[in-house]
């Protein structure tokens, strides 16, 4: 997660992790674990003094390797939470960022895979964000059972174009996935850095995955509204967002 995220939105000014973990717990989860930044003196004591009933909350912290002036990525923060959670081994674990507030039903989803992983695959145009930024989303490529062949990070409008559907619609990650606890683990500490962005990428943990296992990971086709707040800029968009039946 992002410092961002505890920032107070919403007619109730609560952190905006407050509303995704709030989500969460709507849609069955019962157990969540937040990777923290090693800075953030937030996030804990807001939790510990505010718990949410139902939901048990453990913490990990994604630390910066020595010579490095920002965390190594995605990928790496997963592992950092699995590691902080072995008792998790032999259950199935799902993934999210932070300072995304998915559309309502998007866990439950995901929650209800029955394939050995999954990932939603949300339609880029009923996302409700800005073009310039949804043309910065890794885009999906899925065979015709809907099994996922390939996700380019950042791509060109060639590549956006290229991975456009027979429908038309341009699928992409939203970093939702789930695997089992082992395969997860196994994916992200195996993932190598990308080159351009110096940082281990979730995204390309999956995919690396996905093609040691063709056919064992599941796009499940998903349309809805997110809120993003990712920078804060996007405090507005998002309490605009909060609204009632803002997100129907």
């Amino acid at each position: 997660m992002t410092l961002i995220g505890i920032g107070r939105v919403g007619l109730e000014q609560i952190p905006f992790l407050a509303i995704l973990l709030r989500q969460l717990r709507a849609e069955g989860c019962t157990d969540v674990c937040v990777v923290v930044h090693p800075i953030d003196e937030v996030t804990m004591q807001y939790f510990n003094a505010h718990p949410l009933e139902k939901l048990k909350i453990t913490y990990a912290i994604q630390p910066l390797i020595e010579g490095r002036d920002k965390p190594m990525g995605t990928a790496h923060a997963v592992a950092c939470g699995l590691e902080s959670r072995p008792d998790w081994a032999g259950q199935c674990v799902a993934v999210c960022n932070g300072d995304n507030l998915p559309p309502t039903g998007a866990f439950s989803a995901l929650f209800g895979a029955t394939s050995q992983g999954a990932l939603l695959a949300f339609d880029s145009a009923g996302l409700g964000l800005p073009a310039d930024r949804t043309r910065g989303f890794a885009v999906i490529h899925t065979d015709a059972g809907n099994r996922l062949t390939d996700i380019v990070e950042k791509p060109s409008d060639v590549e956006i174009e290229a991975s456009r559907t027979a429908a038309g619609t341009v699928r992409v990650s939203m970093n939702l996935f789930s695997l089992g606890y082992e395969a997860f683990l196994q994916s992200v500490h195996s993932c190598p850095i990308n080159p351009e962005r110096d940082e281990k990428e979730l995204p390309t943990a999956m995919l690396r995955w996905s093609r040691q296992h063709p056919g064992k990971l599941a796009c499940i086709p998903f349309s809805g509204r997110f809120l993003d707040l990712t920078r804060p800029e996007d405090i507005a968009e998002v309490e605009q967002g909060l609204r009632p039946g803002a997100r129907d």
